[in-house]
């Protein structure tokens, strides 16, 4: 019986490790979109693009 117990909270333990992970991923990725939206609206990858670095 204690080991099923075991058992179930090990899975528990790991399938909330896999639901944390997913969601990180989730919102890096949602993350780098804005920035990627950012650079645009700013007409910063155009001008890299054409060779005029701001930095």
């Amino acid at each position: 019986m204690i080991r099923i117990a075991v058992l179930i909270l090990i899975l528990v333990f790991v399938c909330a490790v896999y639901v944390l992970h997913a969601k990180m991923e989730e919102d890096e990725e949602k993350s780098g979109n804005d920035i990627i939206d950012d650079m645009i609206k700013n007409n910063v990858i155009d001008e890299i693009a054409k060779g005029k670095d701001r930095g």
